[in-house]
């Protein structure tokens, strides 16, 4: 079962490593989340991702906050898997 009301991105910093991306590090963005009735709280690292997005020229950054060893590799908040208004919405079905 997903967290309902997810207001953040989370990934493990063992994905990180895998990808061979570099996390930055803002103390001010640490960020938790309740999991199976555990909280994890993030590293005060966090990677910014962008996803395209059909029929848009520019994609979509998401900031992800890393996790030291949850119980999952990524979990995306609610907003993060909305697509925005399009103008056209035919260019999603192309």
């Amino acid at each position: 079962m997903f967290p309902q009301k997810l207001r953040n991105n989370f990934v493990s910093r063992d994905v990180i490593h895998r990808l061979g991306f570099s996390a930055r590090l803002d103390a001010a963005t640490i960020s938790s989340i309740i999991w199976d009735s555990k909280r994890y709280t993030s590293t005060g690292e966090f990677v910014e991702l962008s996803f395209p997005l059909p029929g848009i020229g520019e994609g979509a950054a998401e900031r992800f906050f890393v996790l030291d060893d949850p119980p999952f590799d990524m979990i995306l908040s609610g907003p993060a898997i909305r697509l925005p208004l399009l103008k056209d919405r035919k260019a999603l079905l192309k």
